[in-house]
């Protein structure tokens, strides 16, 4: 970040606007062996336990959600999976999802430790209204949305879901040849950061990535084959908007298929914050790039 920017968890934190819901039930995932070959690895099975995606949100003990609805936002459901060691990850599903029709699913990163927010705000990050009802919003769109706990190492932390996603996708029920990458804020260097690592053996994967008023600083150079959507807002500080400028102009020169979106009169957080039709018509062209990269044929 930009050193004269206000501070990293500062940053991040001022995107949210409001008030511990218990933690999200880990559903038991038994092994499926096939009886004709019992030396191979045991397959987690599919997810069986769901909550509604509507309760969660109603218990949030951050109650700061997107100021923009659609239909079905209220029969999305939850299925919350162990990905590494204690950290879980809530995976949110169309209303009448099939296992057996995966979907493309949109990975909201996480940049800043969970322990920061909650020493701030109260709350990880998966847990905050923003981000259960963005959730809502991309799986009521037919994609399924992803948040995680981040641990101490966020940056690490971000490559471990999508690892775990990229080697558990059937049972997951999800399209790993789609995946997107959605960041906010300070979250965006950690986003920045999978998305410029071509050594990742599920970079290949990565299909779009969305940047919502972020200090976006690249260090590498951008694959000209991951489409961007990036917002500014125009109340934001003159140095996040300088290095949104830059970063756009930079993708653009590689050749990036770049959507830019500015909103003169946002602030920082805008959609939790500024009830308009700007900020509608913004979530809502958020959601049409999404369906337009991942619901492909």
């Amino acid at each position: 970040m930009n050193p004269r920017s206000t501070p990293l968890a500062l940053v991040v934190l001022t995107v949210l606007a409001g008030c511990s819901s218990p933690t999200a039930s880990t559903p038991t995932q038994s092994p499926v062996v096939a009886a004709d070959t019992p030396a191979a690895s045991p397959t987690p099975a599919h997810p069986a336990d769901f909550t509604f995606a509507a309760d969660k949100l109603s218990s949030s003990p951050f109650q700061n959600p997107v100021l923009f609805t659609i239909p079905g936002m209220d029969q999305v459901k939850i299925a919350n999976v162990t990905y590494s060691g204690d950290l879980t990850m809530d995976l949110y599903y169309p209303p009448d999802f099939d296992f057996n029709s995966p979907k493309p699913a949109v990975l909201f990163v996480f940049g800043v430790p969970d322990e920061e927010a909650i020493l701030q705000v109260g709350s990880p990050f998966k847990e905050m209204g923003q981000y259960i009802s963005w959730s809502q919003l991309v799986a009521a769109s037919g994609m399924i949305a992803v948040t995680y706990d981040t641990g101490r190492a966020p940056f690490g932390a971000t490559s471990d879901p999508i690892a775990y996603i990229s080697a558990n996708g059937p049972s997951l029920g999800i399209d790993t040849d789609r995946l997107c990458l959605w960041s906010g804020s300070a979250h965006s260097a950690a986003a920045l950061r999978i998305i410029t690592d071509t050594s990742r053996p599920y970079h290949s994967s990565l299909a779009c990535g969305v940047f919502y008023y972020g200090d976006t600083i690249l260090t590498k150079t951008l694959a000209d084959d991951i489409p961007l959507f990036v917002v500014e807002a125009g109340q934001d500080t003159g140095d996040t908007n300088a290095l949104i400028a830059r970063f756009v102009e930079q993708a653009q020169m590689a050749g990036v298929a770049v959507e830019f979106v500015t909103y003169p009169d946002g602030a920082h957080g805008f959609e939790t914050k500024q009830d308009t039709d700007e900020t509608h018509d913004i979530v809502n062209k958020t959601l049409d790039f999404l369906k337009t990269h991942l619901l492909v044929e």
